[in-house]
């Protein structure tokens, strides 16, 4: 069974509106999806300082933007089928809300940093489609960093 995640893309604070969300159908646990992320962002910090980069910079204050690379990126990192054909790809997608049976939730917050948290989503005993979330503080979104750390991955 795959470990679906959505990642929340949103300007300044953490409980903000979501401008984009970008859906994760394989490896969204922490150890996948978490790690990604972070190669993401590292990744965006060494192509847009490099000599020669263009002006539009990492775009790490505009939510939108950066969903947009964040998405480019999946699909250049291993959910293209044929790298002949770019196009045809699945796995992953643009959402305007979270799925029912997501496992992980990642924030985005697009403060120029950005700072990212995750939250693990759970289901209601009776198998209900319903989400409840709990997380390893209280249902309170952790620093992407601080699980990491703890499952010894940075």
């Amino acid at each position: 069974m795959s470990t679906r995640s959505a990642t929340h893309f949103r300007d300044i604070t953490l409980d903000g509106v979501s401008t984009a969300i970008v859906y994760r159908h394989h490896d969204g646990y922490p150890e996948g999806a978490g790690v990604d992320l972070m190669k993401f962002i590292e990744q965006v910090k060494e192509q847009t300082s490099r000599e020669g980069a263009s002006m539009y910079g990492t775009r790490f204050d505009d939510s939108s933007y950066l969903a947009a690379k964040y998405l480019t990126f999946l699909v250049t990192e291993g959910y293209k089928y044929d790298k002949d054909y770019p196009l045809d790809f699945g796995g992953v997608g643009i959402l305007n809300q979270d799925p029912m049976d997501i496992d992980y939730r990642y924030i985005v917050v697009c403060d120029g940093t950005p700072t990212i948290y995750v939250q693990k989503i759970g289901w209601l005993p009776n198998g209900d489609s319903a989400q409840i979330a709990f997380d390893w503080d209280d249902s309170a979104p952790e620093l992407l960093t601080s699980v990491l750390d703890k499952l010894q991955m940075i």
